[in-house]
């Protein structure tokens, strides 16, 4: 019966010696990988930085925004990001759609101020200048961008 044990004993020794050589490889590959992948980033880089210079590019044409800090968090996918305009119901208006740096969408105001130096897409909550306004009894609609407020008809 002793036998039994040391084949057991030989046999798991065999597999734990395969397993951490399999373990070795992998940190082995995996380390590769990541050199591979920041040769790659500098040469992309590099590249990049030359057509900048090529083309005398500002952060504003590539999409940054003016004057402030460039996030190093990673981005969407282009196909996942939203289009630059949106079209409604047809007949209607184009509703555009910028992206800003990080992502999101800049949508056209809805509202704007008496004064003319604030505006509001209409989305969340109501701004702080609006809101003297009306509880003075004002409607949101008083300060439409458009002041017609009236919708087109998908039926024309």
């Amino acid at each position: 019966m002793g036998l039994i044990v040391t084949e057991g004993t030989a046999n798991a020794a065999s597999e734990d010696s395969e397993l951490l050589g399999a373990i070795e490889e992998l940190q082995r590959a995996q380390q590769r990988v990541a050199q591979l992948r920041q040769q790659s980033r500098e040469k992309a880089i590099a590249e990049v930085r030359e057509k900048i210079k090529m083309y005398a590019l500002t952060p504003e044409e590539l999409g940054f925004p003016k004057g402030g800090a460039v996030s190093r968090t990673p981005r969407k996918s282009m196909g996942e990001r939203p289009p630059n305009a949106v079209a409604s119901a047809p007949g209607a208006a184009m509703n555009i759609e910028a992206v800003v740096a990080d992502g999101r969408s800049q949508v056209t105001p809805k509202y704007r101020s008496p004064d003319g130096l604030h505006t509001w897409a209409g989305r969340g909550k109501s701004p702080l200048w609006m809101q003297p306004l009306l509880d003075g009894g004002a409607k949101k609609e008083d300060f439409l961008v458009d002041k017609s407020g009236a919708k087109k008809s998908n039926k024309e």
